[in-house]
């Protein structure tokens, strides 16, 4: 198995080589790095890996950051020139952790017929700085009694994307999603089963300025449902919330939180004995 890492960084020289180094040393045979106008440091440390060939560099100099179609071209290329088997997919500050032996241990553990797995990422508390590693000072994990969906703070969990290496991958923001067109989905996808929600109450919320999780997707589905609900349309809403964007405003948020627990209240109450 060969097993690439791709890479997006930017001023990243605090991290970015333990970052390389534990990952070439838990199973990683290559490095796709996207270097974003680095200035610090981190470009030179790139060029010490691609002159030891583990890495390749390529340079970007947007002005805009462009995550999704940067991951996709890295993850792309470790299939077509670098051969990759399986691609992870990658921040300086995140690190694949197995439970057990290697990375390709475990990715070489996965079944033929699925083509990507998820990691839940694990926050660790920062410390000040002081003479040790950011290893031997950020020692405690978050564990949050409750998930935490506010998409502001910084320990919020998300999932990370490993896939099998594919030349039509597509990669989302952040690596938190892959597509490909030529993968075969195991079960039928939820919106080819429209008749199986009816009479479930659903209720959809979005932001109308989502550059990144596009309302698209949901305003379509919700117009699906509607005649399928016409006997109780009650029990089916759709709410855009307008003018805001993925990073929500305090008070989208606090209609989103009043929406949603009026919601539960309605529908989810326990009746009484």
């Amino acid at each position: 198995m060969k097993l690439v890492q791709t890479l997006v960084v930017r001023d990243e020289a605090d991290i970015v080589d333990v970052q390389i180094r534990y990952h070439l040393n838990a199973g990683v045979d290559f490095v796709v790095a996207t270097d974003h106008q680095s200035v610090d440091g981190t470009t030179e440390i790139l060029e010490s890996y691609a002159r030891d060939g583990v890495l390749r560099r390529i340079s970007v100099t947007d002005a805009v950051m462009q995550d999704g179609p940067w991951r996709t071209r890295m993850a792309r290329l470790a299939a077509t020139e670098h051969g990759a088997d399986w691609v992870l997919n990658t921040d300086a500050d995140e690190f694949w952790m197995p439970r057990g032996g290697t990375l390709k241990d475990v990715l070489g553990s996965v079944p033929d017929s699925h083509g990507v797995v998820f990691a839940l990422s694990r926050h660790f508390v920062p410390r000040p700085d002081d003479e040790r590693s950011f290893a031997e000072r950020m020692t405690v994990r978050v564990a949050p009694p409750a998930a935490i969906h506010d998409p502001t703070s910084p320990y919020r969990p998300h999932l990370k994307a490993a896939h099998r290496g594919d030349p039509a991958i597509t990669i989302s923001f952040g690596s938190h999603t892959v597509a490909s067109p030529r993968w075969r989905q195991v079960e039928p996808s939820p919106h080819e089963q429209l008749d199986r929600y009816f009479p479930t109450p659903l209720f959809m919320q979005t932001a109308s300025d989502d550059a990144t999780v596009s309302p698209f997707a949901a305003r379509g589905l919700h117009r699906a449902l509607v005649p399928r609900y016409a006997a109780a349309p009650d029990r089916l809403r759709y709410l855009e919330h307008p003018g805001e964007g993925h990073m929500m405003s305090a008070a989208a948020w606090q209609r989103t939180w009043g929406e949603t627990l009026a919601w539960f209240e309605r529908f989810l109450r326990v009746p009484p004995a």
